[in-house]
């Protein structure tokens, strides 16, 4: 792959420099650790994004959960890992905490806030 990149660089009629295979086992090496560095990277941002969506969690939030059913929250338990969420009238479902995908009340206040620091911003 390191010849072909180098190939494109040089004159037509230059010569090839035959493949080195030092530099092909460093590139076979490199680009395994390269991807498993960018996919535990986004896999970890994913968990503290989840852990921080539990952590925030209160009564009356609406939320969304990993099934895609919104509801409203009930009731947070501290002592176990288990919410309460309100989905229809009569219809409450028990759920482990780490079955909430979103909190969309938390998000619109970031929203709101967000808009009001660029309003205030932009009045200045």
């Amino acid at each position: 792959m390191l010849t072909t990149w180098l190939m494109f660089a040089q004159e037509e009629g230059a010569k090839q420099p035959p493949p080195q295979p030092f530099e092909m086992m460093l590139l076979m090496m490199a680009l395994p650790i390269l991807l498993f560095f960018f996919l535990f990277r986004s896999r970890s941002r994913q968990e503290r994004e989840q852990e921080q969506v539990t952590k925030t969690l209160n009564k009356n939030d609406k939320v969304v959960t990993l099934a895609g059913i919104y509801g409203t929250v009930v009731s947070v338990s501290e002592t176990e890992d288990e919410v309460i969420v309100k989905v229809d009238d009569n219809t409450r479902l028990r759920m482990v905490k780490r079955a909430i995908a979103r909190n969309l009340t938390r998000e619109d206040n970031l929203q709101a806030e967000r808009e009001k620091q660029k309003q205030e911003k932009a009045a200045k």
